[in-house]
This record gives C-alpha cells, sequence and structure tokens, in this order.
C-alpha cells in the first residue's frame, strides 16, 4: 500500500510540473463567463509549439467563418491546409466542430471534414455551452459511441514559455468510447483563446505569442 501510495504520489507531482500551473483561491461558488474565453479573433492566426514523442513542429492555426443559414459560423484551419479540397478541421480546436456566437450564448455543431460545412444547418448546432460556469459545473454531450465531458473550470496562473505567467481558465475534458477514456486540459485566456492544450494523445500546443490579427 505504501508503494502504491508512493507511486501515485509521484505521478501527481510529475504532471503538476509538466502543466506548469498554479490554482488561484477561489470560491467553489466562483462563476466564469465562458464566451469570454472561447469567441475567437475572425481573420487572426495563432502560432502555437508542439510537441509529440519528443517531435516538434509550429501549428499556425487560422479561425475563418462561413454562412449557415445566414449566420456567421467559426470554425479553425490550420494555414498549411488552407489550399486543399477537404481538409480536416475537426480536430483543430478542443471542442471538435464549428461554433455559432449568439449574443452570449454559444452552440456547437461536431464536425470533421471541412465539406461538412456545406451540410450544417441551425439545427446541428446542438451542443449547448452554458453563459456561466462553476468549477462543478459538468457540460457534456454524444455523439454516437463517444461521449465528451467538460468539467473542473478554475481559475489558475499558467507559467509559459514565451508569454511569461498567465491567468487561466483551466478546463479538464474526457472522451468515453466504449472500452477507452481519453483525458486531456486546456487552459483559456480571455484575449488570447487556447493558451495550452494537453491533448487527449499527449501531444502538448503551446501559444508562441499573442494572436496575429488581420
Amino acid at each position: 500500500m505504501k508503494i502504491q501510495y508512493f507511486l501515485l504520489l509521484l505521478s501527481t507531482m510529475f504532471f503538476q510540473s509538466c502543466s506548469n500551473s498554479k490554482q488561484i483561491t477561489q470560491s467553489s461558488k466562483s462563476s466564469f463567463k465562458l464566451v469570454e474565453y472561447l469567441k475567437p479573433i475572425e481573420g487572426a492566426t495563432y502560432i502555437y509549439d508542439c510537441e509529440f514523442n519528443k517531435l516538434k513542429e509550429t501549428k499556425r492555426l487560422l479561425y475563418k467563418t462561413h454562412l449557415v443559414e445566414g449566420e456567421k459560423v467559426y470554425y479553425s484551419i490550420e494555414e498549411k491546409e488552407l489550399g486543399d479540397a477537404n481538409p480536416i478541421i475537426g480536430s483543430s480546436n478542443f471542442l471538435f466542430g464549428a461554433f455559432l456566437f449568439e449574443g452570449s450564448n454559444m452552440s456547437v455543431a461536431e464536425i470533421f471534414w471541412k465539406k461538412d460545412l456545406a451540410k450544417l444547418k441551425l439545427v446541428d448546432f446542438n451542443i449547448q455551452i452554458p453563459q456561466k460556469v462553476k468549477q462543478d459545473t459538468k457540460i457534456e454531450w454524444s455523439e454516437e459511441e463517444k461521449k465528451t465531458v467538460l468539467t473542473g473550470f478554475r481559475n489558475v496562473k499558467l507559467e509559459t514559455t514565451y508569454l511569461g505567467e498567465v491567468e487561466c481558465l483551466l478546463i479538464d475534458k474526457t472522451v468515453t468510447w466504449p472500452t477507452k477514456t481519453y483525458e486531456a486540459k486546456i487552459w483559456l485566456h480571455k484575449e488570447y483563446g487556447v493558451v495550452k492544450w494537453i491533448k487527449q494523445t499527449g501531444r502538448i500546443e503551446e501559444l508562441k505569442q499573442a494572436p496575429l490579427k488581420p
């Protein structure tokens, strides 16, 4: 039992050192306006340093818009794939889809390929993002055999490589399939959007600088 506890303690310490984030003291009733962290800058370029299995690369991510029944929706796409006929766009953001903003309300439609944008109807934006969240808020939705849950919303200070120490909203994400559950963590900033993302694959993406506005 002591050995198991020691290994668990080491694992916890290692993960904390990797994330470099410190929780800010807050009441369990503290709430956050999630849309303030999620609405992207149209046409802006977000540059990320990425690492997976010791392989490093730079990703340039753009947020574009598309009209669905006359309403503007946002989606993200890597700059290098702009010329491709039908690139994957869903996995380029942690919500795995296109976003619709109506005032302080936000909804998401899960999509994978860029061609899926042309098929979207407003009724497809059926994942509702609450206007305000607290640490015990749970946002969940299911798509066929996959279940996604966002929870653990809390205010932290994150020490980043390029931006210094920034105050972020940290979110825990789990994706559950019939035989496997994957975990991810996302750090959001009101001005910069996604500052850091540890994906369920273990890939780490960290923002290199403030978004480049068009």
